[in-house]
């Protein structure tokens, strides 16, 4: 702790400083500017040795007060506690478990104004719940593997319509075979080809479509 203080009163090392934002909590702007302001040695030396001295000294009365809130279900309230000096006791487990616990409280909250239809809105606000607070995970496994299946497979849905609606901008009625070959469609799964007086009819199978072809040109595209 006095090394950190030191680095920070040194004015030719500010730039050799380790950043610390991302043992800052991002919950709250305010807090990140003050801790931006910090590190660049925006605050006077005296007034950052108070805060860091007050937070050292009452660590204890610090984090039974958030945890008193935190029982209290007032969990913006645990946070508040405990931001102004988790910076200075950025290596504290039990202050830094209680802001993840009150960060994934507060995601649970969201989670239940959210229909069990809005799946994409209930996997984000899930996963940020998890992101705050590990623990949550073996609670939403269920949910969180329905709903990672159902993205997977909107995702699959949604490629292939994109890989159709390339395929269809491909090709043109009028090309020739070769041309089609040399498109994005490429080579078919497999030719239906059919004889007849008037000529060659082929029928090109796709994935997701099909193209027909008179005489050796492209007739009718079927997706």
């Amino acid at each position: 702790m006095k090394m950190k203080f030191l680095l920070l009163l040194c004015t030719v090392s500010i730039c050799a400083c380790d950043s610390r934002e991302s043992s800052v909590p991002n919950y709250e702007r305010s807090e990140r500017e003050r801790v931006e302001s910090i590190e660049a040695m925006k605050i006077d030396s005296s007034t950052a040795k108070n805060e860091m001295n007050f937070c050292i000294s009452n660590r204890n009365e610090i984090l039974a007060k958030a945890s008193i809130s935190y029982h209290d279900k007032k969990y913006s309230e645990t946070l508040s506690d405990i931001s102004k000096c988790l910076y200075w006791l950025d290596n504290d487990v039990d202050l830094q478990s209680l802001v993840n616990k009150s960060r994934g409280k507060l995601e649970e909250i969201k989670l239940v104004d959210i229909p069990l239809s809005s799946y994409s809105e209930r996997l984000f606000v899930i996963r940020g719940a998890i992101a705050a607070d590990p623990s949550l995970k073996q609670k939403y496994a269920a949910e969180l593997g329905k709903l990672e299946n159902k993205e997977k497979n909107q995702v699959a849905a949604e490629k292939r319509v994109e890989a159709i609606a390339k395929r269809k901008e491909g090709v043109y009625i009028g090309m020739s075979a070769e041309e089609v070959l040399a498109s994005q469609w490429g080579k078919p799964r497999k030719i239906n080809r059919t004889i007849a007086s008037f000529g060659v009819h082929e029928q090109w199978v796709y994935g997701g479509g099909y193209l027909y072809f008179e005489g050796g040109k492209l007739t009718a595209i079927q997706n």
